[in-house]
């Protein structure tokens, strides 16, 4: 996280002995805003609690520096289908 500003810039170049190859850059497009990217990590894996009980699953979780929900702060998170 520390180096968010260079690797979205293009300037941060990964050491292959680390695993900075889990980021992933996310596609996404939404009213006002056609063609739209997030820097975004694939953790080993995230636990999610559902019908009692927590479950393993894979993910890559997209970040966004801003805020989502305007000066309200509703949101802190967005998950997908």
């Amino acid at each position: 996280m520390n180096n968010i500003d260079n690797i979205l810039s293009g300037k941060y170049l990964p050491n292959r002995n680390s695993n900075n190859y889990r980021f992933r850059i996310i596609q996404y497009s939404s009213l006002g805003n056609d063609n739209g990217i997030l820097i975004g990590f694939k953790p080993d894996y995230i636990k999610v609690y559902i019908e009692d009980e927590y479950k393993e699953k894979e993910a890559i979780i997209g970040i966004y520096k801003g805020n989502l929900s305007g000066r309200l702060n509703e949101y802190s998170a967005i998950i997908g289908l």
